[in-house]
């Protein structure tokens, strides 16, 4: 189909007439079916779906009179109020469902409010001051059917209440911070105290993020209308609260049915879908949404991040771990571990568990405590273990802790730390015990030499597709030819996807050049 639209749109260029030129290609419209037709153009992108009623007579007379031709209006580019200008007379705003728009333009707005475009229920749009009253005054427009709602906010906190108390049939709703803060009042004279505010009910709502400033008392306004919520994402203000002490006690004992929580502190960055970057490897949005009906009846906890907040934050995990350690997945903590704390997550069971994502930072936990997490979490898939400040935390105990299911490891430590932390010996160990290494990240680690490239590629040649041996002192010119003549010699072995040698002092640029020339369908960083 996207063949025969290029093709198409070049015979347009070349002015070839359509109105009168109906080929065999074009008569596939007159002789399918409506319903294989809607499947087919059900697939084209909406500027697809445009371009195609370019094509003849045939596909323009079914394209605008298809419903779903205006089902979905997601586009980089398109500017509403010109580019469906041409259109406008075959123009259905009654059948816009779905509306994402990178760029928004007052224009576009009204453009949406003109056509009575009213039963929208997707909308993914930004809002900067320039278009902050048409974006709400759009919202309010189609306050009653909006479902999914994600704004990328440009104007701080000032759509909120707008969206919280004026649509009641939100499933998820994200208000991300988007660009500068600006201090907004609400027009139409709907400006409110915020202090203890009493938000309408929203039962329906299940995924909440909330990526802006705000004062912890109105966070927990917020939670408390929205009892049923499965998914939840919150950043401290910094300014105006820097723990979440008391927002994990609300969530401990009200919201019941929470399953994915994720909480960053007010510097933290946001997650990245990279492995490498120590971070998860899903990406930073939520997984979808099930239907009402397929919702387990006794939810449980099974994805917790906890990123950039203070060890008062952590402390207050306990409870939570304590009740969901069963039915954990995920847990993500970079933030401070003491002791204490870290302790306590070694003496809990975690059958259910596959990611264990850990960045130390101010204190050094025992290397005992890290283990016996490791132990109780027997099915663990992807670790990453992270420090850049002295930490006795990593050692070859935990290494030899580490069960044979893992697929993606990752050890970072900070330049300053001593070489030694780990060895040679319990790298070896754990490369002979695993059956399924395809990422593997050691940047800076020194136990990693000629000997261990040789078993990584002899034992895990066929599923590694990502390494990192970046800043490394021990590997040599001999071994890492040795790895890459691996691959070269079984053909039939796919190449790693992603290497780092950079600043490996003994790789000399020769056996770079005769890497990029081996694997030349492998993505080569130095």
């Amino acid at each position: 189909m996207t063949m025969l639209l290029r093709n198409e749109q070049n015979n347009l260029n070349n002015n070839n007439s359509y109105t009168d030129n109906i080929n065999n290609r074009a008569d596939l419209v007159q002789r399918l079916t409506y319903d294989v037709l809607d499947i087919i153009f059900s697939h084209l992108s909406f500027r697809e779906r445009i371009r195609s009623t370019r094509v003849s007579k045939g596909w323009r007379c079914f394209l605008l009179t298809w419903p779903d031709l205006w089902n979905t209006i997601a586009d980089h580019h398109v500017n509403l109020d010109t580019n469906l200008l041409p259109y406008l007379p075959y123009f259905r705003g009654q059948y816009v469902r779905t509306v994402r728009m990178p760029e928004f333009s007052q224009q576009s707005t009204r453009f949406l409010i003109n056509q009575s475009c009213r039963y929208i229920e997707t909308l993914e749009v930004p809002c900067r001051p320039a278009t902050f009253v048409s974006v709400h005054d759009l919202l309010l427009f189609t306050c009653d059917t909006l479902t999914y709602l994600t704004l990328h906010s440009g104007v701080g906190d000032a759509l909120l209440d707008t969206v919280l108390d004026h649509c009641p049939n939100l499933i998820s709703f994200q208000y991300l911070l988007s660009g500068g803060f600006y201090n907004l009042s609400t027009p139409h004279n709907e400006q409110t105290i915020h202090h203890n505010k009493e938000y309408q009910r929203r039962i329906k709502l299940r995924r909440l993020v909330l990526d802006i400033p705000l004062e912890e008392q109105r966070v927990l306004s917020v939670l408390s209308r929205c009892p049923n919520l499965s998914q939840l994402q919150l950043r401290s203000s910094g300014l105006q609260f820097d723990y979440f002490d008391a927002i994990l006690r609300f969530i401990h004992h009200y919201l019941l049915r929470i399953e994915y929580l994720r909480l960053f502190g007010a510097s933290a960055q946001q997650p990245s879908s990279s492995f490498s970057s120590s971070l998860p490897r899903s990406s930073s949005s939520f997984p979808s949404l099930l239907p009402s009906s397929s919702q387990p009846q006794q939810p449980c906890l099974r994805e917790l991040w906890l990123i950039g907040t203070d060890e008062e934050s952590t402390a207050h995990i306990l409870p939570l771990m304590h009740r969901h350690q069963a039915a954990l997945t995920s847990l993500h903590i970079r933030s401070p571990l003491t002791p204490n704390v870290m302790h306590h997550l070694g003496s809990f069971s975690y059958p259910a568990m596959t990611e264990l994502y850990i960045q130390l930072t101010h204190f050094s936990p025992l290397a005992s405590d890290l283990c016996n997490l490791i132990h109780h979490a027997p099915n663990l898939t992807d670790v990453s273990l992270t420090s850049f400040t002295a930490t006795d935390t990593f050692s070859d105990l935990v290494l030899d802790a580490l069960p044979s299911s893992i697929q993606r490891f990752k050890l970072q430590l900070g330049y300053n730390l001593i070489h030694d932390i780990v060895t040679s010996e319990a790298l070896g160990r754990f490369l002979k015990r695993s059956t399924h290494i395809q990422e593997f990240h050691l940047p800076n680690i020194q136990a990693m030499d000629d000997d261990i490239l040789d078993l990584l590629s002899s034992q895990h040649i066929s599923t590694l597709e990502t390494l990192d041996v970046s800043s490394n002192e021990h590997i040599t010119d001999v071994g890492l030819r040795r790895f890459v003549d691996n691959y070269h010699q079984q053909q039939h072995i796919r190449q790693v996807k992603w290497l780092n040698l950079g600043q490996c002092s003994l790789v000399t640029s020769n056996s770079i050049a005769y890497v990029k020339e081996k694997l030349s369908t492998t993505k080569i960083y130095t």
